[in-house]
């Protein structure tokens, strides 16, 4: 798992990368649309090049790549991590030939 998550991060900021510069492309052929800049020509590309299609699966695309790579990096974490216990001090009573003496009663 460690290494595919490794391969993916660079991915997935492609992919971020391609999501942001989609988003601001739609930004810009909208407002040039709207100002009337060089007619219909910017939203007519917008839809040749499918890009309405690429704003929605980029983003989806990079979400799941994340949660991926997040999910890898926490199974990581868990293998890696070891169980620390901290035994408290042995309630057996030795005595002087070395085996266990009776341990004396308590009170209610």
């Amino acid at each position: 798992m460690k290494n595919s998550t490794k391969s993916l991060v660079p991915v997935a900021a492609l992919i971020l990368f391609g999501a942001c510069a989609t988003g601001v492309l739609a930004f810009l052929v909208v407002v040039a649309t709207s100002f009337g800049f060089w007619g219909e020509r910017p939203f007519f590309y917008f839809e040749q090049y499918n890009l309405p299609m690429l704003s929605m699966v980029l983003p989806i695309a990079g979400m799941l790549l994340y949660g991926a790579i997040l999910f890898g990096i926490s199974g990581r974490r868990k293998e890696e991590t070891t169980s620390v216990v901290v035994e408290g001090p042995s309630n057996e009573i030795i005595n002087d030939q070395g085996k266990e003496a009776e341990r004396p009663l308590k009170a209610a």
